[in-house]
């Protein structure tokens, strides 16, 4: 009977989450394998994680990613409800958050990534050009020289409500002698721009050694039982991911379908005031 209780007892919420945080950080530049990753960054990595405070650090190894395009008409001002996810000390609505996989990127939308050191904002090369020209004053990025693209801050209501939130995102993280958030701009189909975007993308399959498992079959690898038949191979190609698993990416946050035995990622639980 006690052996029965042990297996019912359910796991304790601050460690539902604990093998999205282990993948995610064997996918951090910190410790991330390949030859894509400079000595410097690698240092620099370390060198912030170990300063860091629990949740600043946990928002760097899992960042946020919001939904810009359809955002709410309430996202990017002050909000009273106990239940909204807010930032900063105006307590500022957020966008909604997607999942780190690049199935949740659409080439007519406009995400804001978010480390709580750096900030990307990707642009699809179909996204809407009224909301494009409002953030760049240009209706399409495309054989646009990036090096001359800004950031609109203010002057119409979504470049206003954007600036807010970013400021907000900020804000949380107690940096208050920051004037700018800095915020790079990714454009769809700039690989070069898109590689480092990708690393963020820490819940689907990564090609260096290490980052080989999506979080699904990540979960799939922690739940199964040491004495299940088959090669049970550690990530990183060791033997390579656990047979008959579905790759598919988790859904996204917000009480949705998560991977067989895996809550969902953070979402709107991490974050929220």
């Amino acid at each position: 009977k006690k052996e029965d209780e042990k297996k019912k007892k359910p796991i304790p919420d601050n460690l539902k989450l604990l093998p999205l945080y282990t993948l995610s950080l064997l996918k951090n530049v910190a410790l991330r394998g390949g030859t894509d990753v400079h000595p410097d960054e690698r240092v620099q990595a370390h060198q912030l994680l170990s300063n860091m405070s629990v949740e600043q650090s946990l928002r760097y190894v899992y960042p946020q990613m919001f939904s810009i395009h359809n955002m709410d008409s309430n996202a990017g001002m002050p909000s009273d409800s106990v239940a909204a996810k807010t930032a900063g000390r105006n307590s500022i609505l957020l966008p909604k958050v997607a999942n780190l996989s690049v199935d949740r990127l659409s080439s007519n939308g406009i995400f804001l990534l978010d480390n709580g050191v750096d900030m990307y904002l990707w642009v699809g090369r179909s996204s809407d050009p009224a909301v494009t020209s409002a953030l760049f004053g240009v209706s399409s990025l495309e054989n646009v020289d990036m090096s001359r693209v800004r950031l609109c801050t203010k002057g119409n209501d979504v470049a206003s409500r954007l600036d807010t939130i970013t400021h907000a995102l900020r804000d949380d993280e107690g940096e208050t002698h920051i004037l700018e958030p800095k915020i790079i701009i990714v454009r769809e189909g700039d690989a070069a721009m898109e590689a480092r975007f990708f690393w963020h993308m820490v819940e689907d399959r990564a090609s260096f050694s290490g980052g080989t498992y999506s979080y699904e079959e990540f979960m799939q690898f922690v739940n199964r039982p040491p004495s299940a038949s088959g090669p049970t191979g550690a990530p990183g190609g060791m033997g390579g991911p656990p047979g008959g698993m579905r790759g598919g990416p988790p859904a996204p946050p917000g009480g949705m379908r998560a991977p067989p035995g895996a809550p969902p990622p953070p979402g709107q639980m991490m974050g929220q005031q």
